[in-house]
């Protein structure tokens, strides 16, 4: 996945909720970069494994979300790699 900014399988996660997902993936961009979502705003992520490489060339990289304002319940990272 690659893009400018709010780079993942959802772009922004507006209150939506997404649950029991697996992914394996490399995501790049510039802002907000995570594997399952760039931003989440009042999102459920929950029950989610994500592994892979996340990186953000400006600001903000994360396994699962690049910048979250919403919540994550019982996710889980492997072999994930972050960078800048």
């Amino acid at each position: 996945i690659k893009g400018e900014d709010n780079i993942g399988m959802f772009s922004i996660l507006f209150g939506g909720t997404v649950k029991n997902l697996s992914v394996e993936a490399q995501a790049e961009g510039n802002n907000y970069v995570g594997i399952i979502a760039g931003e989440s705003e009042g999102g459920l992520i929950e029950k989610c494994h994500t592994s892979g490489n996340v990186r953000a060339k400006e600001n903000i990289a994360g396994g699962i979300v690049g910048k979250n304002n919403g919540v994550i319940k019982k996710d889980h990272l492997s072999d994930l790699l972050c960078s800048d």
